[in-house]
Formats: structure tokens, sequence, C-alpha cells
């Protein structure tokens, strides 16, 4: 086997960084729905047309009500 000293420290080193990634990638996930997602992403879009002038705050509210099941 070999390596000495140089090759346990590149092992931690190597165990380390995966555990790292590891945790990243599991705890940057969220664990929504893709009910929960498609709503977000949906409302993104809707801020986004507000903001562009393509609807009306009325619309806004109209379909961010809709959207958020607090319709009328």
């Amino acid at each position: 086997m070999g390596g000495g000293v140089f090759g346990a420290v590149a092992n931690v080193l190597l165990l380390i960084a995966l555990i790292i990634l590891l945790y990243k990638f599991f705890v940057s996930r969220k664990f929504t729905s893709f009910k929960e997602r498609d709503t977000r992403d949906s409302l993104m879009i809707l801020d986004s047309r507000l903001a562009k002038g393509e609807i009306t705050e009325e619309e806004y509210r109209r379909l961010r009500a809709i959207l958020t099941g607090n319709a009328e």
C-alpha cells in the first residue's frame, strides 16, 4: 500500500470533502412537494409580470389569490 503520512492526510481530506459535499447536497435541497414548488415558481413569474408592467395590480391580486388558495 504505502503512501505514508501524505497518503493518510490525503485520505482524510478526501473523506472530509466528501462529507461536506453530501451535506451541502442534502441540506440545500428543500423537501417540498411538487405542488409547493409549482406554486412558488408561479408566484415568481407573477411577481415578474407585475414588475414588467404586463399586468395591473388588480390582476396581480386576483391571480395571486387564486394561486395561494385565497380566492374569494
